[in-house]
């Protein structure tokens, strides 16, 4: 059974929401705040850095994974289009 933990964040049209998760998908924290479509994209990354820095310290964290209602990012490449 793998112990790899993951963090991703999800950056919708309504939330900012960033957890950290196993490999299974099973969520072991997550934290979550509005979003502002109208932001500045500084400003979102600020959010997001503030959200990661709330999460307890998972020191095996080992890859970011971001999504907008869109695409998903997975290590700098297109891993899959949520909306299709």
């Amino acid at each position: 059974m793998s112990k790899d933990l993951y963090l991703g964040v999800d950056m919708g049209g309504t939330q900012i929401k960033v957890a950290v998760v196993t490999s299974k998908g099973v969520i072991k924290e997550e934290i979550a705040m509005p979003s502002d479509v109208n932001a500045k994209s500084s400003n979102v990354l600020n959010s997001v850095v503030y959200l990661a820095s709330k999460l307890k310290n998972y020191p095996k964290t080992k890859i970011m994974n971001f999504s907008n209602p869109d695409t998903v990012v997975f290590c700098g490449g297109l891993s899959r289009a949520a909306s299709k």
